[in-house]
């Protein structure tokens, strides 16, 4: 058997490798690849989860940003704080969950998250998050109808 490869085998090696790059430079362009490749395990394509250990985003996602601590809360989840993406990925990737699920949830004043707020929260990740979520959701309950 020859140790070169054959001209085939050569092209089949370039396509691979066209392909592998390609998509790899799409996964650090897209916020929604990265979903799709990163949270999907949980979540479906359409936010969809499993309740009550993984809510459902369209439901839920929007209104931990109306309470005390449910902005950091969406960061130190473990499968966000956990994430082999970058903080800047991870900034982009809830940002365009935020607007694709829970876009009638934001408040007025929403500000995206940034990288610099991302790397500040992950690094203190959530043991107990069904005890935490139960919390934040009671205590957003409790808010007056006007701090909606």
């Amino acid at each position: 058997m020859c140790a070169i490869p054959s001209f085939a085998g050569r092209v089949a090696g370039l396509v691979v490798a066209t392909v592998l790059l390609s998509n790899t430079a799409l996964a650090a362009q897209s916020p929604r690849i990265n979903y799709m490749i990163h949270c999907m395990g949980c979540h479906l394509i359409d936010g969809t989860g499993s309740p009550p250990d993984v809510p459902s985003f369209p439901q839920h996602l929007g209104q931990f940003l109306l309470v005390e601590g449910g902005r950091e809360y969406l960061i130190q989840v473990p499968g966000t704080a956990y994430s082999p993406l970058s903080d800047a990925e991870t900034a982009e990737v809830l940002n365009w969950m935020l607007e694709t699920f829970a876009r009638n949830q934001l408040p007025d004043h929403f500000v995206p998250y940034t990288a610099d707020e991302v790397a500040q929260h992950r690094s203190q990740a959530l043991t107990d998050v069904n005890t935490i979520r139960d919390q934040l959701l009671a205590n957003l309950e409790q808010q007056e109808p006007a701090d909606h």
